[in-house]
């Protein structure tokens, strides 16, 4: 069931979080007049019925995020709530992560003057004893909860000098107050190009992890020319919050039949008002669907319940 959407609007990535009994989606839209793509935001009590509350971040001219909103995640510190967003940029090698403040969840600040995280800029990560350099691009995603007084970003990165669909990397940035971000250590480098917009929960002993892995697709002729991208749903799983994760399972999403034809890609998982873990999933371009329970099987990978399959 498409739970939400708007008129004349193409919905992108979404990412959520909730606030005593109210939950908040965050998501890209772009007017289909070709405005730049925005932040939008929704509420809900159930995560069935959504109530648009409008604009709460776009691009704005003169300044190093002059163009639009890409993919973000949102967390709550010392009373506050901290959106890291991608700030998208006219120029070359312009753009970055940025972020904004709020108290409410309704009115967001966006705080200095510049990027807090480049894109295009090499940072050192270590991976398996060794260093790493990896250029962010995208996506951040901020772990909700502290993890011994600090907060563990997951940025969508690629690791320099490495081959097309052989540098995909999962960064981990880590920071006390959102005001300085420290490059760590690599939850994965797999074995694709990228691995978009990313989430990471717990569930019983193991740590599992959704994202997009995105594969290039290239000519025959040895020249790397890229011919196409092609993308799938995945379930990463590690015994460790910071990885390494593993990919264990290409999620093969159906589509309800009483919706249109559209991409099923990028979802995120929580928890509903009864205590049931549920996926919501990107409908592209409509909106979002779902919410689908989610069952945990004993190899570690996971099924959706649905109730009106195509």
């Amino acid at each position: 069931m498409l739970v939400y959407g708007l008129k004349n609007f193409r919905i992108n990535d979404s990412w959520y979080c909730k606030e005593g009994d109210t939950y908040h989606a965050f998501f890209l839209q772009t007017h289909r007049s070709g405005e730049p793509q925005s932040c939008g935001h929704m509420i809900s009590k159930d995560l069935v019925h959504w109530s648009y509350k409008g604009v709460v971040l776009e691009g704005e001219k003169g300044t190093w995020n002059d163009v639009g909103i890409a993919t973000g995640s949102v967390a709550k510190h010392n009373g506050r709530w901290y959106m890291l967003y991608t700030g998208v940029a006219s120029g070359e090698n312009a753009g970055g992560i940025g972020v904004a403040v709020s108290d409410d969840l309704i009115t967001w600040e966006k705080i200095g003057n510049g990027p807090i995280i480049k894109l295009g800029c090499p940072y050192p990560f270590e991976w398996n004893g060794e260093t790493v350099y990896c250029h962010p691009l995208a996506d951040p995603y901020i772990y909700p909860e502290p993890v011994e007084g600090e907060y563990y970003i997951f940025v969508n990165s690629q690791a320099a000098h490495y081959p097309f669909n052989r540098r995909a990397a999962m960064a981990i940035f880590k920071t006390c107050d959102f005001k300085t971000f420290t490059p760590y250590k690599l939850a994965t480098l797999d074995d694709c190009d990228r691995i978009e917009t990313c989430q990471v929960w717990k569930h019983n002993d193991k740590y599992y992890m959704y994202g997009g892995r995105v594969y290039a697709k290239l000519s025959a002729d040895g020249n790397e020319k890229i011919l196409g991208w092609e993308n799938g749903n995945w379930i990463f799983v590690s015994d460790n919050f910071t990885g390494p994760y593993k990919p264990i399972q290409k999620l093969e999403l159906i589509r309800d039949a009483d919706l249109p034809e559209g991409g099923l890609y990028i979802a995120k998982v929580l928890e509903d008002p009864d205590g049931q873990e549920v996926m919501l999933i990107n409908h592209i371009p409509y909106g979002a669907v779902g919410p689908y329970p989610v069952h945990y099987l004993p190899n570690h990978t996971i099924a959706l319940e649905y109730k009106n399959r195509a």
